[in-house]
């Protein structure tokens, strides 16, 4: 999978989502969020997330190259499996409470964190493991 956004489009996506963690307490605290209008501010805050974990995952790396993109369909693969096993794992856990209640709301959600997570993770691994084959090649 190869991105298609620019690279700082990373930074913005992280900046969004400091927005999005930020802005909701000030308004609260400002007394701006009310009952009426709390639904329509958590469908906004969530498409605000999603649009942010969207842009740190399809921005490119400043060096991009054949295992950038092994990493990413790596980490495409290991947010599935986890999501569907968090996915199930709450499924089993309502069952087991006896609560009505038998999907989340927000899986697609749940699987673009599971991605970013993924994603970073392999990358930051990436730059270790090159940064220590470097090492041992020196001695």
């Amino acid at each position: 999978m190869k991105a298609i956004l620019p690279p700082f489009a990373r930074w913005m996506g992280y900046l969004l989502l400091t927005f999005t963690i930020f802005v909701p307490a000030i308004l609260f605290i400002s007394g701006v969020i009310t009952n009426e209008n709390i639904a329509l501010l958590k469908e906004v805050i969530r498409l605000f997330v999603v649009a942010g974990l969207v842009m740190i995952i399809l921005a490119q790396k400043k060096e991009e190259n054949e295992q950038t993109i092994r990493l990413r369909v790596k980490a495409m693969r290991s947010a599935f499996y986890l999501t569907i096993f968090y996915l199930f794992m709450g499924m089993f856990y309502r069952l087991y409470q006896g609560d009505a209640e038998l999907m989340f709301s927000s899986s697609f959600l749940v699987y673009l964190v599971m991605h970013t997570i993924c994603l970073e993770f392999f990358f930051h691994k990436a730059k270790v493991d090159l940064a220590f084959k470097n090492k041992t090649r020196g001695y």
